[in-house]
């Protein structure tokens, strides 16, 4: 499918496997629901501001970090494993843009019991400090605009780009569930944005990218030269994370 998908023209393709993505994202949560996994994941909706990476490109620390798998410590079974640390730069997500993507209500997705969530949506200072959640909004400050962290042109949203990863030289990050310091103003380019300290490599819930993974991301998509960004630690979601949803060699 992959292969199909870069044979054919156009942008839609692409927008329908991300897209595809999204929904696949969200019905393994759905699917989580029924499961043991669902309460130690610890699933649910929280309130107020949060960072949105999805168009976020991250620089490696070279150094680890702390990631919660099987529901971390807090539950039964589980525990953290290290993993490569990456900043990432992000844009604060407020009830105006989510009411400009005419949602009525600032609240993200986020899995409490994973990243390095310790078992609620509480963050240790709410003045300074906010969650990288997921919320599959379109219209938002993109981190790699040019110039970073203004607005799509008026009638667009955010796009996806596909990214392969050829012998270790592309390699996601994955910012959901993880903690952000807000950055001191003044904004950038007017909007507010946090640091996000993520792990390199790294599926949704603790699980090692496998080598080879393809992953999209809207990183870069609405700038002169895309695809460099793929070589820039994108945030991304692989798709062997749903390769139960979407079939590709």
């Amino acid at each position: 499918m992959f292969n199909q998908l870069l044979s054919l023209s156009g942008e839609s393709s692409v927008r329908n496997l991300f897209f595809k993505l999204k929904l696949a994202f969200l019905s393994s949560f759905l699917l989580l629901g029924s499961s043991v996994a669902f309460a130690q994941a610890g699933i649910t909706m929280c309130p107020g501001q949060f960072a949105l990476c999805a168009a976020s490109t991250c620089v490696a620390t070279g150094t680890t970090m702390d990631v919660n798998i099987n529901g971390g410590p807090q539950t039964k079974g589980g525990s953290t494993t290290k993993f490569p640390s990456a900043l990432c730069k992000c844009p604060v997500i407020t009830q105006a843009i989510m009411t400009a993507n005419n949602k009525p209500t600032l609240e993200a997705l986020a899995a409490v019991n994973e990243g390095n969530m310790q078992g609620s949506c509480s963050v240790p200072n709410s003045q300074t400090q906010v969650w990288s959640l997921f919320q599959p909004i379109g219209y938002y400050p993109q981190a790699t605009l040019e110039p970073a962290f203004s607005y799509p042109p008026t009638g667009e949203t955010a796009k996806p780009q596909l990214c392969k990863n050829i012998s270790g030289k592309q390699l996601g990050s994955n910012c959901f569930s993880f903690l952000c310091t807000i950055d001191p103003l003044p904004a950038a380019n007017g909007t507010t944005t946090a640091t996000c300290t993520c792990p390199l490599g790294e599926g949704p819930f603790g699980g090692a990218t496998p080598p080879g993974s393809v992953f999209p991301t809207e990183a870069g998509t609405l700038t002169s030269d895309p695809t460099k960004y793929c070589y820039m630690n994108p945030v991304s979601i692989p798709l062997d994370i749903v390769r139960q949803f979407i079939n590709y060699p």
